[in-house]
């Protein structure tokens, strides 16, 4: 079958591509408990397909084999569920990533190729990732070797804001990596009327807080990186000292070298904001998404090209064929997982558009539209065939 054959195809799964992903979005589960997810996608690819055995117990990683099998084309859905609210459910889980629409175009286009009995180039390996959000799993699932024996490497994100039938993408740096720290700040409770009795913990909170402040202004101006206090709680009354205060925030940057340089300063500002004083500092500081995303050039080529399709010149406006791609340059301060996939492959992570009117990304409100399915799955059925491949 022609890779431009599939948008025929499309309309035959798409029925079924609906109903799992309104299945999914009204069960969700969140990071690395995605035990009824997997299920559900077993179920649906049937047992055409080459599963290879689970590297963290909920993936789930499909191979469809092709004419080489000495190297595959590896596809990425994440999973999980957000620890939040659905408006309409209340689960204390909800998609509100869109993962419910990543997992269901993922396993539609990989349902495409055993359907029609395709025989791909090259195997297609098709990789369900537990815990994208919080957990950062994929950085584990790559180490553990979900990507071994891989040439390329491709997701896709829905986006709202982007047109639907739109594609986005950008080589070099796509997404940050990001750290988070976590200060605990210890001192003596007392009267707010005798602070010699007491050991207030908010000066030196807010002296590290002011300090983060300069070093953001310093970095942000310099290299468009963030270091961001976000939250300091301590005290509850206008007199009483605290035994307590908190200080919370984020770190992003683009150059993966720059992660240690950046936790150096912060580790020395907090350092410095509890120095000649008896306040006890604990500091807890995660890098687990300290990887940026970075596209190769190449793979960006191939997800053009099967954006626009061999021969798809021309077609109507309602027509799946007919994918926009818009090239950004601005980078996303957001993380992503699959930067430790790219770090291992040379891939291409790209936005698919959700429309511009769509509720943002972690909002309560949000719910993968339905009409972006069939433009997602075009997509990945097209980089599943790969034959726009050197």
């Amino acid at each position: 079958m022609s890779i431009d054959t599939f948008h025929s195809q499309i309309a035959g799964i798409l029925t079924e591509a609906i109903a799992l992903r309104h299945e999914l979005h009204d069960h969700p589960e969140i990071a690395l408990n995605e035990w009824e997810t997997r299920k559900r996608i077993r179920s649906f690819l049937g047992d055409e397909f080459r599963y290879l055995e689970p590297l963290m117990e909920t993936d789930l990683i499909a191979e469809w084999p092709g004419r080489d099998e000495s190297e595959c084309i590896a596809l990425r859905a994440d999973m999980d569920a957000l620890p939040t609210d659905d408006e309409s459910f209340q689960y204390g889980a909800m998609h509100a990533c869109g993962h419910d629409g990543h997992m269901a175009i993922l396993a539609a286009a990989a349902r495409l190729l055993a359907d029609n009995r395709i025989v791909p180039q090259r195997t297609v390996r098709f990789v369900f990732q537990p815990g994208e959000e919080v957990a950062g799993a994929g950085r584990e699932l790559a180490a553990l070797g979900a990507y071994r024996g891989a040439r390329s490497a491709y997701a896709l994100h829905g986006w709202p804001g982007l047109p639907l039938g739109s594609v986005a993408l950008k080589e070099g740096a796509y997404f940050g990596a990001s750290h988070h720290f976590r200060a605990l700040f210890r001192g003596r409770g007392g009267h707010g009327a005798y602070p010699e009795k007491g050991l207030n913990p908010l000066p030196p909170a807010a002296r590290a807080l002011l300090m983060l402040q300069k070093l953001h202004d310093e970095v942000f101006e310099s290299r468009g990186e963030v270091v961001n206090a976000c939250a300091l709680n301590g005290g509850s009354a206008s007199n009483v000292i605290p035994d307590e205060a908190r200080l919370l925030g984020t770190v992003r940057y683009l150059e993966p070298e720059r992660g240690e340089s950046l936790e150096e300063s912060i580790r020395d500002i907090f350092a410095d904001s509890v120095k000649d004083t008896s306040i006890e500092l604990e500091l807890d500081y995660e890098k687990t998404y300290d990887l940026p995303v970075m596209n190769n050039p190449s793979r960006c080529d191939i997800v053009r090209r099967a954006a626009k399709g061999r021969g798809d010149s021309g077609g109507q406006d309602n027509d799946i064929r007919r994918i926009t791609v818009i090239e950004e340059e601005t980078v996303e301060r957001g993380s992503e997982d699959f930067a430790f996939a790219l770090a291992k492959v040379p891939g291409c992570l790209f936005k698919l558009g959700l429309g511009e009117g769509m509720p943002p990304l972690h909002s309560t409100g949000f719910d993968f539209p339905d009409e972006a399915l069939a433009p997602g799955i075009l997509m990945m059925s097209r980089l599943a065939l790969g034959e726009d491949e050197g």
